[in-house]
């Protein structure tokens, strides 16, 4: 207690110098019947339930009769020495620690005091004056003993309070460091009252850490699953990129394939118009040939008749060589007469025989050009035939050039069919490749937040342990500090 405080608490109970002779006097009239007063207060304390709880046997009774009368003498010295003060402080601790009412403690005080001034009256041995200042003193010094024991009660709290909360605070202090392995320990010094919240603060980052733990251990499974997610999904981002490379060449393949076809197509178109004009051309052709045959059947017939008129020339011929010899015959006959007749004869005859010699001719090269048209008959005839296989023939691949153009048209329009599937389906693939590549790079963000949350809750330290024990170890120290305090000072 600071100087300061003192001269306030002398200052206001008005405990001056000058009332030191007056409260040794009171204490002189008050001591020896002190006993007496001590066992009134003691039996009203013992007839109530809720004070004789505090008093579990005689010998606790008589511990606190004395050490009462003690502090009251103490008290009624009027030194209000650092005993004194020290005395008031331990009474108002034991009562914080015995959690006793102010009302039972106030009421209790009361009734003394009020057995106290009893005694002065009616005792009687100073004058009336003096009796009155000794009540009044009375008063003050039961009031600033309460203040005293009050002052000391609340000092006790206040200090049960501040280790209460020194202890909370270091823990909370671990907890802010991530340390949920440290809880409170009896050996921590926290006061018996605050017992109920060291349980619920063990409990508290028992449960914690409990999820903490388990809570730390998934991330590491989730960080490292995640990690091999993120592997697959880069390789399955590599792979979908070289399927749509892949794809994309194929889809170019097909197109090209497409376009071929096309082309194709349209040659056949061509094709198959030009078998039709060469089929045509050759029934055309048929045409003539059937024509020139007709032609050469008719030169055949002309030859044939040139050849009888040739005959009939060669019989001219011959019978005019007849004539011109039987001519010659009779000019010689007639001798010198006849002799320009011979000679008409003789000019008859050359020209019968140069007639007959180109009546031979002709029908010799008559002959031979037969021979001629009969091989050009038979030439064209074989021509004809040639003609005709060649028509059936392209009649044939006309039929055949139109079932395939037929068969291409339908390949083509399902190449085309194709060709715009593959072309989505390489839309698809690359829209594919790129989600992939999303996924990854989210994969990869994942990766990234996995390890800070690993790395964050590897700052905790935990376990896993219980509490019982400290407990069971914390209420046999209860148990003994309840049996201090039933031997305590009320």
């Amino acid at each position: 207690m600071s100087s300061s405080d003192h001269n306030s608490f002398f200052q206001w109970f008005c405990l001056d110098t000058d009332c030191k002779d007056l409260i040794r006097d009171t204490r002189d009239s008050l001591i020896p019947h002190m006993d007496h007063v001590l066992d009134r207060f003691y039996a009203r304390v013992l007839e109530r339930p809720e004070t004789r709880q505090f008093f579990p046997d005689d010998k606790t009774v008589a511990h606190a009769k004395a050490a009462q009368k003690s502090h009251w003498q103490k008290l009624f010295s009027g030194s209000f020495g650092q005993d004194y003060f020290e005395s008031a402080a331990r009474v108002g601790k034991v009562h914080y620690e015995l959690r006793l009412p102010f009302i039972q403690y106030l009421g209790g005080y009361a009734s003394a005091g009020a057995d106290m001034m009893d005694l002065l009256i009616r005792k009687r041995m100073t004058g009336r004056a003096k009796l009155s200042k000794q009540i009044q003193l009375l008063n003050r010094l039961m009031l600033a003993d309460c203040e005293r024991v009050i002052d000391a009660y609340f000092k006790a709290q206040h200090a049960e309070q501040s280790k209460a909360l020194d202890v909370l605070t270091a823990g909370i202090h671990e907890l802010e460091k991530g340390n949920l392995a440290k809880p409170i320990r009896v050996e921590d010094g926290i006061p018996p009252r605050f017992d109920g919240i060291r349980k619920s603060y063990n409990n508290l980052i028992a449960h914690w850490s409990g999820i903490l733990s388990d809570a730390t251990t998934r991330s590491h499974s989730v960080a490292d699953k995640i990690a091999s997610t993120s592997v697959l999904t880069q390789e399955m981002a590599h792979r979908a990129e070289e399927q749509a490379a892949t794809l994309e060449e194929a889809v170019a393949a097909v197109s090209n394939v497409t376009s071929g076809t096309t082309e194709a197509t349209d040659m056949v178109k061509k094709a198959t118009e030009r078998s039709e004009t060469n089929r045509k051309d050759a029934e055309q052709g048929g045409l003539v040939v059937e024509k020139a045959i007709e032609a050469m059947e008719r030169i055949e017939s002309s030859s044939s008749k040139i050849a009888k008129i040739v005959d009939v020339i060669e019989d001219i011929s011959f019978q005019t060589n007849l004539l011109a010899l039987n001519a010659g015959v009779e000019a010689a006959r007639a001798g010198e007469a006849g002799r320009g007749f011979a000679v008409v004869a003789s000019e008859v005859r050359s020209l019968a025989a140069r007639a007959s010699d180109s009546a031979t001719e002709i029908k010799s090269l008559i002959a031979d050009s037969s021979v001629h048209v009969n091989d050009g008959s038979d030439l064209v005839r074989a021509t004809g035939d040639s003609l005709s296989g060649i028509r059936e023939g392209v009649l044939d691949v006309s039929q055949v050039m139109t079932e395939i153009s037929a068969v291409i048209t339908r390949q083509s329009l399902s190449l085309q069919e194709i060709d715009t599937s593959m072309n989505e389906l390489g839309r698809t693939t690359l829209d594919n490749a790129t989600k992939a590549n999303e996924v990854y790079e989210t994969c990869s963000k994942l990766v990234e937040d996995a390890g800070q949350l690993k790395s964050t809750m590897d700052g905790f330290s935990t376990a896993m342990g219980s509490e019982n024990a400290l407990d069971r170890d914390y209420e046999a120290h209860l148990s003994g500090e309840q049996g201090r305090l039933g031997a305590a000072v009320a």
